[in-house]
């Protein structure tokens, strides 16, 4: 089903879970605090694929051009680095071109 607004909320607002997905191509984080002072932390990516190809199954599509890093914490928590690219260069420490 559709990731509506903002993906990671979404799928946070389900599974009630920590969860990365990649399906939604656009770029959002939800993060949520536990009594326990744990948090939940979901996110979605953006995408690699290129849009000249998508086959015209849509018109103006809003994804966002990126990908993610995920690190744990050594209590096994994710910190997702979400990057994106735009106009074909992406920053991340430095600029990097396409």
């Amino acid at each position: 089903s559709s990731g509506g607004v903002n993906p990671a909320k979404t799928i946070y607002s389900k599974l009630r879970i920590s969860t990365g997905c990649g399906h939604f191509h656009k770029e959002s984080l939800h993060v949520e605090r536990q009594y326990d002072g744990s948090q939940h932390i979901s996110y979605s990516q953006g995408h690699l694929s290129d849009v000249e190809k998508a086959g015209g199954y849509i018109a103006w599509p809003s994804w966002q051009d990126g990908f993610s890093v995920v690190e744990f914490s050594e209590g096994g928590e994710p910190w997702p680095y979400l990057l994106r690219f735009h106009n074909g260069r992406l920053v991340f420490g430095k600029e990097y071109a396409l």
